[in-house]
């Protein structure tokens, strides 16, 4: 029991470890999902010869499994998924850039964009128990995306606005809240928070920061506008 208690804590800390760590790769993803699978063999060791633990948590996982592959989409609130989006780009507001960060301890451009939209899936997938959402969110998870790939489209992720042509951003029409901004260069993407506010993870002055158009440089810019496609 002391052996199966002490791999469970020291899976449980390695996953925190990684957790914490801003930088996002393939390699550190697949660390994530297998300590995930190696603390829950751990607990479940642990809850062996306890009969009522060890059910509870065999239907847990069983049913978060049903709920992970069952077809019950429904017509996403895009409206509702445009608020949340925009509320979680602000909690972002001041927190240092790192390049390849992906949480609070450090994010890049593209990671704040991706970071905010995989939180907003998971919040209205789990409220909703939208498994395809939920099953969106891992891909946009797993899946590193660029800002460059997202003005490309990302393979669907991204749909354009408009007719996709460059323009610039001072000249952007029908632009809502959530909807974001590449530059034809494809270096940076920022988002649009409403009211001439856009939210960037700037490495210039290394930290996410909210600029206003009108008073900003980066209104001159040319830049492809994208919506994220659940947003559409």
């Amino acid at each position: 029991m002391r052996r199966r208690l002490i791999f469970f804590l020291t899976c449980l800390g390695l996953l925190a470890l990684i957790i914490i760590i801003p930088y996002r790769t393939t390699l550190v993803r697949a660390g994530m999902i297998s300590l995930c699978c190696l603390a829950w063999a751990g607990l479940m060791a642990l809850a062996y010869r306890h009969k009522v633990l060890r059910i509870g948590l065999i239907a847990a996982t069983a049913a978060t499994g049903l709920l992970l592959v069952i077809n019950n989409s429904r017509i996403p609130d895009s409206d509702g998924l445009r608020r949340t989006f925009v509320e979680r780009l602000e909690d972002y507001d001041g927190v240092r850039y790192v390049y390849g960060g992906e949480n609070h301890r450090g994010v890049d451009c593209s990671g704040l964009v991706r970071a905010a939209m995989v939180r907003t899936l998971v919040e209205h997938g789990v409220t909703s128990l939208d498994s395809e959402m939920l099953r969106s969110a891992f891909t946009l998870w797993w899946h590193d995306t660029n800002a460059i790939q997202l003005g490309k489209g990302a393979n669907g992720l991204t749909l354009p606005i408009g007719d996709g042509s460059p323009m610039p951003m001072r000249a952007a029409q029908n632009v809502r809240p959530g909807d974001l901004a590449v530059t034809t260069s494809g270096s940076h993407v920022l988002a649009y928070l409403g009211n001439q506010r856009w939210i960037e993870a700037d490495p210039d002055v290394a930290h996410v920061q909210i600029v206003d158009l009108n008073t900003s440089p980066i209104a001159g810019q040319e830049v492809l506008l994208v919506a994220w496609r659940w947003l559409r």
